[in-house]
């Protein structure tokens, strides 16, 4: 019960890995929360900077881990 809760409510523990995230996250695995609180507003907010998670169009079993560096009308 507490890890439903905590996972539908708060974020879920992910492992992210790979160079492309370099300094903020080193290029070994790292554990970070992926945060639900921003999912459930409606309409998400998403500002340049945020790191968003995402399926991978070539790999939909995988996720990718981004950076947002620019927004429509930018």
């Amino acid at each position: 019960c507490a890890t439903y809760l905590f996972s539908e409510y708060i974020g879920t523990p992910r492992y992210i890995t790979g160079p492309s995230m370099l300094p903020t996250f080193s290029a070994s695995p790292e554990l970070i929360i992926e945060e639900t609180l921003s999912a459930h507003r409606s309409p998400p907010r998403i500002a340049r900077g945020d790191l968003i998670i995402y399926r991978a169009v070539y790999n939909p079993t995988k996720d990718v881990c981004k950076r947002v560096i620019g927004l429509p009308g930018d």
